[in-house]
């Protein structure tokens, strides 16, 4: 899809600068609280429906201002939202600019391939890969024959391990390097299993069924 190592150096160059400039950060975020919350929500969830703006970054930036329980809070129903939003924004009016977007980013075809085998199951891998861009899932699932309770449902599996993660990360923005450092680490090691569990179910699925144009697959195509 997008390049992996273009999105990892992304996160990698936001992070180090976030560490770098944390005083500032957290001296600027102290400077509202709950009063900024409808806005902070209402901001969270344009952000979380624009392709090239990295959620994670903004989801940490949200656990720094409001802690790690009411900043996962908000994360997850920002980036849900957001996801609804879109579903239903591609299935109702934008089908054929849906179509358009999906066959101009590469890497798409095996998305497709992933949801026409096991729907809920592609949506939940791909929401716990920063790598997958969330506009794509969206897109994807609302155009493929996929429920929306199920789309939902699958969307908050694979949000809120990843939104707790980054609450969790920017909450600790005034804590020691090794304390950060190893929440780091300990969500890079989680990335790595996923990716691995993609690339084994991906292999395994190919293994199994013959692609298929996946066009055909694609709700009010020919209608």
């Amino acid at each position: 899809m997008i390049k992996k190592g273009l999105v990892v150096l992304l996160y990698g160059v936001v992070i180090a600068a976030v560490m770098i400039f944390k005083d500032s950060l957290l001296s600027w975020l102290s400077l509202g609280g709950m009063e900024r919350l409808p806005w902070m929500i209402g901001a969270a969830i344009l952000l979380a429906m624009i392709p090239v703006v990295p959620f994670g970054i903004v989801a940490g930036i949200i656990g720094a201002a409001y802690g790690p329980i009411w900043g996962s809070l908000i994360n997850v129903a920002s980036s849900i939202a957001a996801a609804a939003l879109t579903f239903w924004a591609v299935r109702l009016i934008f089908q054929e600019r849906g179509r358009q977007l999906m066959a101009s980013v590469k890497g798409t075809e095996r998305f497709i391939f992933l949801l026409e085998r096991n729907a809920f199951f592609a949506v939940i891998l791909a929401r716990l890969l920063p790598f997958v861009p969330a506009v794509i899932v969206n897109i994807g699932a609302a155009l493929f024959r996929m429920s929306f309770g199920s789309f939902i449902m699958a969307t908050a599996v694979g949000k809120v391990p990843v939104m707790v993660v980054f609450a969790v990360m920017g909450s600790q923005l005034d804590s020691s390097w090794p304390v950060m450092l190893r929440t780091l680490f300990i969500y890079i090691f989680f990335l790595v299993v996923v990716y691995v569990g993609y690339r084994g179910w991906l292999c395994w699925m190919e293994s199994l069924y013959k692609k298929e144009p996946a066009d055909e697959y694609y709700i009010g195509k020919g209608d």
